[in-house]
């Protein structure tokens, strides 16, 4: 049976903090994950399929090297519509945990684009304060294919203008106010533009476009911080490898 997953031109990058951000190809190769000397995988991929190949993250190869409970799967499909912001907690959570461990962290996706880059900006702006078009700009310095859909662009928007923060109290039973708005909005896991959920994800993208964005939109395209995200690069990058 072919893999599900072409991932031959794929290849991962290192980052500061301890990290490499890859396609799932190097999750499953334990030559790789040995010499980089990764103890721990964040996977953030497609929900379980039958025919698919994450079967071989169980190989005695691979969990010698990254046992059970140093790696953390997400289900989410790299498609704008698909609610990538409720997760950011617990991505962020693994990662500090991870990162008191003697061990380098691989995070991937399917190629290495959308999702692992989304994760790890996230981890960077709770870390920071960095804002979401300066994270992404920092981490294409180190992986310029780095390209989250427009969907988690908008919802690292968010987390950011909640301070990364999404609930009010400690229980985690009163979500902040756009957080709260957010949750409200109908999602469809089932569609590739959240346009086509009945036009309520657009309206909510829109908003976010003028209420957190503003003019700076077009550092989302070219991937380069103005001026007013310059400060906290020196913080950023003076972190060991």
């Amino acid at each position: 049976m072919a893999p599900l997953y072409d991932c031959s031109s794929t290849e991962a990058d290192r980052l500061p903090l301890g990290m490499y951000i890859g396609g799932f190809a190097q999750s499953v190769d334990p030559t790789f994950l040995a010499k980089h000397n990764i103890g721990a995988i964040l996977s953030v991929v497609n929900p379980p399929a039958n025919d698919d190949d994450r079967h071989l993250w169980d190989r005695p190869a691979i969990r010698a090297l990254v046992p059970k409970n140093r790696h953390m799967t997400v289900h989410l499909r790299d498609q704008p519509s698909w609610d990538f912001i409720s997760r950011m907690p617990a991505i962020c959570e693994f990662l500090d945990l991870m990162r008191m461990q003697p061990v380098k962290i691989l995070v991937h996706c399917t190629m290495g684009f959308s999702r692992s880059a989304t994760a790890i900006m996230a981890y960077n702006m709770r870390q920071f304060g960095n804002p979401a078009p300066y994270a992404l700009a920092w981490l294409r310095r180190y992986h310029p294919k780095a390209n989250p859909n427009h969907g988690f662009r908008y919802q690292l928007a968010l987390w950011g203008s909640l301070g990364c923060e999404l609930w009010e109290d400690a229980a985690k039973t009163i979500p902040k106010g756009p957080y709260a708005e957010y949750l409200k909005e109908p999602k469809r896991q089932d569609c590739d533009d959240g346009v086509r959920a009945g036009g309520e994800m657009g309206k909510f993208r829109q908003k976010l476009s003028s209420d957190l964005l503003d003019d700076e939109g077009e550092a989302w395209d070219s991937g380069l911080p103005c001026d007013r995200w310059l400060g906290p690069r020196q913080r950023f990058d003076s972190f060991g490898l």
